[in-house]
């Protein structure tokens, strides 16, 4: 299949810019703002968290599978793009807002419960049908691995702008202070960007792969698994991902706020940690074509390790601070290759198994991101109760603090050694394989379209 558009591709990148405008203000302030601003207990801000992502395990499948049987004149997967932006805008923006009802305990925490899972769905009505898009907008390899590097580079560049320019704007909303005006204000314009982004995407994205003529179910989509260890390394990577990429993100703010006390520091900080992806994701397309996925995610993850070594070395030394910020975003662009793997071991997995699910196939592998992401969230929860910390008071003790500078460095080495072991040991897919299953599905279904 000839090379996919330059337009196209940018196309694909900037939803991606649109998505983690986003989920960045998600994972990176909503933690801060449920604690900080709305008052509700760290714990209990946590288990929310964690409850919403358990939840996710049930509708993210039932997303996957309904569309990979939906059948429209713009394809199975573009239509969730365009008419799913905005639902997820409105209960984003209302993740940052505090209604005057609010005025209990209890009250708050029901809306914040109600509020992010609402957001939680409609997040994955659009996401799922996005990310599986890479696997029908073409049939090879190098260029799917394309797409998922301008995907990278247009999360990366909506991570690195969100975060130089996140607390300038919190603080002008908020005249001056970091409180709910500001916050809400910040939540309307990356709404505002995110769906521009998304119609962006619909337009200029097109599905090349004709759905298979029968119609699958969610139990296709787990035998579609079926022996498939290249499937659980992925998932465990995502998991991993979706820990270490938010916690930077969300332990960054605490670490400035109540450890360093440089509040204007997390828009340095996260400068740092988006630009380092945002420079190197299109070299890493090189490195896996020469190197393969495996190596490449092997080195994005050992960087995340060095990073959590660095920043416990670091402590309050602001440049060295910088340093170990710069190699977490090397580790951050693991995202570019999990992303980029994720159609391959599809392709492994219609080949084993010959069931073909690529929407149940990133549903799997996004809803361990979420699980991560969730679990995060709970343990940073847990971990701020651990340390004493007390919701709204604006100075902490100092083993408070001590706490939150320690679990800085931690969280990440431990689990992105865990991620290191699955890719070694259940990640058998190389260039060479890969592409022998490409040339035998091709085959596969210039057959099956004579038949059909």
């Amino acid at each position: 299949m000839s090379k996919l558009p330059l337009k196209e591709k940018s196309g694909y990148g900037i939803g991606a810019f649109g998505t983690e405008m986003i989920s960045t203000t998600v994972s990176s302030y909503l933690m801060v703002f449920m604690t900080g601003v709305l008052g509700i207990p760290a714990a209990a801000a946590g288990t929310m968290f964690l409850v919403a992502k358990i939840w996710d395990a049930i509708n993210d499948p039932i997303m996957g599978t309904i569309a990979d049987r939906t059948r429209t004149r713009w394809g199975s997967y573009r239509p969730y793009v365009l008419f799913g932006c905005i639902p997820q805008s409105i209960f984003f923006v209302l993740c940052f807002t505090i209604p005057g009802f609010l005025t209990t305990p209890v009250s708050k925490l029901v809306w914040a419960y109600v509020i992010y899972i609402c957001y939680g769905m409609a997040n994955t009505v659009i996401n799922v049908p996005t990310g599986a898009l890479n696997n029908v907008m073409t049939t090879d390899g190098n260029e799917r691995a394309s797409l998922a590097t301008f995907k990278n580079v247009g999360a990366s560049a909506a991570g690195l702008i969100s975060g130089v320019i996140a607390m300038p704007i919190i603080m002008y909303f908020g005249k001056g202070e970091v409180n709910a005006q500001g916050y809400l204000g910040f939540a309307i314009v990356c709404a505002a960007v995110s769906i521009v982004s998304y119609l962006f995407m619909f337009a200029t994205s097109k599905e090349r792969m004709k759905p298979f003529e029968k119609k699958t179910s969610i139990r296709d989509g787990f035998r579609s698994f079926k022996g498939s260890k290249p499937d659980f390394a992925l998932m465990i990577g995502f998991i991993v991902c979706g820990i270490a990429i938010p916690f930077r993100g969300m332990w960054t703010a605490y670490y400035c706020l109540y450890y360093l006390k440089l509040p204007m520091l997390i828009s340095s900080l996260s400068f740092v940690v988006n630009l380092v992806p945002l420079v190197i994701s299109p070299l890493l397309l090189g490195v896996m074509k020469r190197f393969g996925k495996k190596n490449a995610l092997l080195g994005c993850f050992i960087a995340q390790v060095f990073s959590g070594v660095l920043f416990l070395l670091a402590g309050a030394n602001v440049p060295l601070l910088m340093i170990a910020s710069a190699i977490s975003g090397l580790g951050k662009a693991a995202m570019t290759v999990t992303f980029a793997a994720v159609p391959d071991v599809c392709d492994y997995n219609e080949y084993k198994n010959h069931i073909r699910t690529p929407g149940f196939a990133y549903t799997a592998v996004m809803f361990c991101f979420k699980l991560g992401t969730g679990l995060v969230s709970y343990f940073c929860g847990m971990l701020l109760m651990m340390v004493g910390f007390v919701e709204g008071q604006e100075t902490q003790s100092a083993a408070t603090c001590y706490g939150i500078y320690w679990m800085n460095g931690v969280i990440p080495i431990v689990f992105s050694v865990i991620a290191i072991l699955a890719v070694i040991f259940l990640y058998n897919l190389n260039n060479k394989r890969t592409a022998e299953i490409e040339a035998e599905l091709k085959i596969r279904r210039a057959e099956a379209e004579k038949n059909q």
